[in-house]
């Protein structure tokens, strides 16, 4: 059978998975909500589901190409309807994200594989998104660009998190899939309008421009949502009392992605050659992979019941390199790093690891669920969850 990413306990609990999930966000409720429900018949029972999860994947990276062929250096003059652009795929693809659950209950064809897609994708996008909304804000190849990530990843892999510890994905009134889409999109609209240059106009702060209070407050926020996920966790009955895991133990499943940024903050800080300003795309994207990876198998540990194992082998090779560039740098054994070439290994590693991880996945979750992945069999609705 090969590799497997799902252990032969997780494949008898896998068909039994319940999800269970809460949307509180007002525009979901009052406006995405309904309208999703009525284009949803427009769409052919035919469709799957997961077909229109990829479809809202391809859209945003379609946009992402046009945006980075303006600014490969996420930096430089924008054309307005390229800000325009990004903000519909943006919208497209909020709407298709709402729309794919919804066909999957109005076909009967909801599953494990459904939401594993489903998240999956969505974890790739705030790698994708986050780069070209690095470009519009005109973050440029800094630490802005990486805090930018950062924040952005450190919400979903919480969020990620606290559903493995409480059972249940709870989205508060104001969240970052519908409330916050909606805020990047204004501001695309008002770059389209009053060009890229406001971003690196002073703040009222003299001497920091507008983008830089802007990272700063997404930092806060980032921040202030990671304090209630810790929150839910340290309270929640299902973690004590079904799962029997101590609070310290739930919190030590953090530290693979803690050190992941860590490190990678750490590396383009020291770095003499400013590996950043080479390749800034490369190492966001190497990171995103990594993290990707990292939300999946936790998303597949909960769904299987199991213990969720990060430290896999194919993410050891990442962070030991990423520690051995930094401490070589401290130790001032630098002139024999080759940081341009490291990178581009890291990044070898990190597609070939995450696409093994997905083909893997969603080949076992089509065998033991008896279903496809993009074609609806007829027989699918004896097998919904």
């Amino acid at each position: 059978m090969g590799v497997s990413y799902i252990t032969a306990e997780g494949r008898k609990k896998l068909p039994k998975y319940q999800y269970k999930g809460t949307d509180r966000s007002i525009f979901y409720k009052h406006i995405s909500s309904p309208a999703c429900d009525v284009l949803c018949t427009y769409i052919p029972k035919w469709v799957a589901p997961n077909l229109i999860t990829l479809i809202g994947l391809l859209v945003m990276l379609g946009a992402h190409c046009v945006v980075v062929s303006y600014a490969p250096d996420l930096k430089g003059e924008i054309p307005s309807w390229v800000c325009v652009l990004q903000a519909m795929a943006c919208l497209v693809y909020q709407t298709l994200d709402n729309l794919d659950g919804k066909q999957a209950r109005r076909t009967g064809t909801s599953s494990p594989l459904g939401l594993l897609f489903d998240h999956g994708i969505d974890a790739l996008v705030v790698t994708v998104g986050g780069l070209s909304l690095s470009a519009v804000f005109q973050f440029g190849e800094t630490w802005k660009t990486l805090c930018f990530w950062i924040a952005g990843a450190t919400g979903f892999y919480m969020a990620s998190w606290e559903e493995y510890y409480t059972n249940e994905f709870d989205l508060p009134p104001i969240n970052g899939p519908s409330e916050g889409i909606l805020i990047f999109t204004a501001l695309e609209l008002l770059t389209a309008w009053k060009g890229v240059g406001i971003w690196n106009k002073d703040s009222l702060i003299p001497g920091v421009q507008n983008n830089s209070i802007f990272v700063y407050g997404l930092l806060l926020g980032s921040w202030a949502t990671v304090l209630g996920n810790v929150t839910k966790v340290f309270k929640s009955p299902y973690r004590r009392k079904v799962m029997k895991v101590s609070f310290a133990r739930a919190l030590s499943k953090i530290l693979p992605f803690v050190a992941l940024n860590s490190l990678a903050f750490l590396w383009l800080s020291l770095s003499k050659k400013n590996i950043m300003e080479l390749h800034p795309r490369l190492v966001v994207w190497t990171l995103g992979l990594a993290f990707a990876k990292l939300v999946m198998l936790l998303i597949v540990a909960h769904m299987c019941d199991e213990e969720y194992h990060p430290w896999r082998r194919s993410i050891i090779p990442i962070f030991f390199m990423a520690a051995h560039v930094c401490y070589s740098m401290l130790q001032k054994n630098y002139d024999g790093l080759d940081e341009k070439l490291i990178i581009e290994e890291l990044f070898v590693v990190s597609v070939l690891a995450y696409s093994h991880m997905a083909y893997s996945l969603v080949n076992d979750c089509c065998k033991i669920l008896d279903i496809n992945c993009f074609t609806i069999k007829k027989q699918s609705k004896d097998h919904a969850i």
